[in-house]
């Protein structure tokens, strides 16, 4: 028998519009990947006085976002003028 905790995995395909990722949902790593059109990833902190700014993503090319140990993503923005896969784990 294992011990293990189940984890769930949220999926889902954003079409032109924004996904905010914030602690409610619970994800502790993300991944998107731009299928089409343009696309970014935009963080809510500041550090050292300086706010955070657009990540352009690159049609292709994924990226994840993690955590570290249990501790749950903070507030970011995910958005496109065309299509982004993205795959979350709670």
């Amino acid at each position: 028998m294992s011990n293990a905790l189940s984890q769930g995995i949220f999926t889902y395909e954003l079409s032109a519009g924004t996904f905010n990722v914030t602690p409610v949902n619970g994800f502790t790593a993300v991944s998107v990947v731009l299928v089409s059109g343009t696309g970014y990833v935009e963080g809510s902190a500041i550090s050292n006085g300086i706010p955070s700014t657009q990540l352009n993503l690159v049609v292709g090319q994924p990226l994840t976002i993690t955590s570290s140990g249990s501790n749950v993503l903070g507030n970011f923005t995910i958005a496109t003028t065309g299509v982004i896969a993205i795959i979350g784990k709670q």
